[in-house]
């Protein structure tokens, strides 16, 4: 971002401070997201999360929609549906835009299931990667699909994002292969005769 605000024309201090703070509170949504996901203690599956988290980002996108748009998008939509509101004529398309907004919500809970499986089953800091990932093939595939210009600090952008990806994968495969593994404890005369009982409800916990 310093980057690119160097021979921004039309640079922001509101926007740039905006832009870290959001950076800040998407690192620290994952985070949350992945201690929920992994918690030995109070573990939550993927759907179960964006059931509780859904209600949350629906209220707060309606309430920031009022407050920047106003009402004008519902009458749009109550105009097209054949309903003439404050004197304006009745249109039609409503329908069309209905399906389109479905569509759009349904894709939008696939990425959300999909992005909490990949916390779940990796890590928060993972998710960051894969998205930084992402954004550098999207650049990739505008350039030879679409013919849109890459200057030479952009490609070297990319080129340092992938290779940081690339060291952060070797440095993680080397450092999973050096953990030592923990010898799985044997009851062997244990005073305790529900040693093996409670050894079994602990394995089970760890497992659930």
């Amino acid at each position: 971002m310093v980057v690119c605000a160097e021979n921004e024309a039309n640079f922001s201090a509101i926007g740039a401070a905006l832009v870290i703070g959001s950076t800040i509170l998407r690192s620290a949504k994952s985070i949350i997201q992945g201690e929920l996901l992994s918690s030995a203690e109070d573990r939550l599956d993927s759907a179960t999360l964006l059931y509780y988290m859904s209600p949350y980002a629906a209220g707060m996108l309606l309430l920031s929609s009022l407050a920047m748009e106003g009402v004008a998008p519902i009458i749009l939509l109550l105009q097209g549906s054949g309903i003439s509101v404050n004197g304006l004529p009745a249109g039609t398309g409503s329908e069309k835009v209905a399906v389109l907004v479905l569509i759009s919500g349904v894709n939008a809970f696939l990425l959300n299931l999909s992005t909490f499986l990949v916390t779940a089953y990796t890590s928060a800091v993972m998710l960051q990667v894969l998205g930084n990932v992402k954004s550098c093939f999207g650049i990739i595939i505008s350039v030879l699909i679409f013919g849109n210009p890459l200057s030479r600090l952009q490609g070297a952008g990319v080129a340092v994002c992938l290779i940081g990806v690339w060291i952060y994968q070797s440095e993680t495969a080397r450092l999973s292969k050096g953990v030592p593994q923990v010898p799985t404890p044997t009851i062997t005369g244990a005073k305790n005769p529900n040693a093996e009982q409670d050894m079994k409800k602990n394995v089970y916990g760890a497992c659930v």
